[in-house]
């Protein structure tokens, strides 16, 4: 609950949260263009049509925190509990067999899309994992400019806040020769998305 009111503090006095590098890091990593090979082509064929199906674990929250944290850059991501997420209305949403998925954070100005990770190696699932979160009544996130505009642009979410980087609030183990220091953009999500 602590951590929930520290976000809270910052982003209502204008300075961006520590969550936002983190999870905007985070979804990078989910999103990587790399190569598929013909094994990682079939399990992403079944991550795919399980997203697509809405075949997700909802709030076992044991479980999406043991995936959530599972991954190579742990590091960079805000450590919630199950019970912050219990606390305040968050629902978890983890594809069926697979350490992917995303949580929904209702507060009153929609549904903030939150903790969004892929730590299975299948790779190309943005667009689907967005649609998904979407579908189920996320209307808001944040991430860093970059990679990620593009896609959220396509998917009808509209920049409405942005922040310039500050140093303050970087991971203890951020890579400034790596990532640089990018700007945190806020975005809500437009009914008329582009084709």
């Amino acid at each position: 609950m602590e951590l929930l009111n520290e976000i809270r503090k910052y982003y209502n006095t204008g300075v961006f949260p520590k969550q936002a590098v983190n999870e905007a890091y985070f979804l990078f990593e989910a999103f990587s263009n790399e190569e598929l090979s013909e094994d990682n082509e079939t399990e992403r064929d079944d991550v795919l049509n399980k997203i697509n199906g809405n075949k997700f674990v909802v709030n076992d929250y044991a479980s999406f925190f043991e995936n959530l944290y599972s991954g190579k850059r742990k590091s960079f991501l805000s450590q919630y509990t199950p019970e912050e997420f219990k606390e305040n209305g968050v629902k978890t949403y983890q594809v069926e067999g697979y350490p992917i998925g995303f949580a929904l954070k209702p507060d009153k100005d929609g549904v903030d899309i939150i903790s969004v990770h892929n730590n299975s190696g299948v790779r190309n699932i943005g667009d689907e994992l967005i649609s998904a979160a979407v579908r189920m009544g996320g209307t808001k996130l944040d991430h860093f400019d970059g990679f990620l505009s593009d896609l959220y642009q396509k998917h009808g979410f509209e920049e409405y806040e942005r922040y310039k980087w500050d140093d303050a609030y970087a991971p203890s183990e951020w890579d400034y020769e790596k990532y640089g220091r990018p700007d945190v953009i806020y975005r809500r999500i437009n009914k008329n998305p582009q084709g």
